[in-house]
């Protein structure tokens, strides 16, 4: 009787579904009440933990869509934000932001690394460009265009607000006008251009 109750006991079932990660016991090993036998990771649902600065935090509401991406695969996925803190995170300027992602599939595995980005805004109708293919001079911004004869015409834009590395064309480019968007340092208005390369 009390061998086979020292067998029933020595059967163990784990509380949750999952992966072992970790097995730091090894076979014929005396076992202590409260000794870890195992870890059990399960990445049906990931939790991704960022920060995101002051002029971003108040931009940002929960349940709002976040585009997730991995070197590691050629797709992105989509999760949604589970929690945003309202004071940063200890020595630091981010405020805290808490991601969750449906991973049901398995294809991330905790620990990855991946690129985040949460669209706050949306912008429909619009010209834009590199700030690289802008020409500053003192308070103007100008662009090169390109004519009907092949010829460089430099036009002044007014522009909006920026979008990562580009910038919103608020007037002075129409749809459908060419843009230089390359050697316009060495071009003046009513030089000959051959075109290369056109870019939708």
């Amino acid at each position: 009787e009390q061998a086979n109750k020292a067998y029933d006991n020595s059967r163990f079932v784990a509380p949750v579904a999952g992966y072992i990660a970790d097995l730091p016991v090894s076979i014929g090993e005396m076992l202590n009440m409260g000794m870890p036998i195992c870890s059990i990771v399960n990445s049906n649902k990931l939790k991704i933990k960022t920060g995101v600065g002051e002029m971003n935090i108040m931009k940002l509401k929960k349940d709002q869509e976040v585009i997730i991406q991995s070197d590691q695969f050629d797709r992105t996925f989509v999760g949604r934000i589970s929690g945003i803190g309202i004071r940063p995170l200890q020595n630091s300027a981010m405020y805290p932001v808490e991601i969750e992602l449906d991973n049901s599939k398995n294809i991330l595995l905790p620990g990855m690394a991946v690129k985040i980005r949460i669209l706050s805004n949306v912008y429909q109708d619009i010209i834009y460009t590199s700030q690289n293919n802008l020409v500053r001079q003192y308070d103007n911004t100008y662009v090169f265009v390109v004519d009907e004869d092949n010829k460089a015409v430099r036009k002044q834009v007014f522009t909006g607000p920026e979008v990562g590395e580009d910038i919103i064309i608020t007037s002075g480019l129409e749809f459908g006008e060419k843009l230089v968007i390359e050697g316009m340092e060495n071009l003046d208005a009513g030089s000959a251009v051959e075109i290369r390369q056109s870019v939708d």
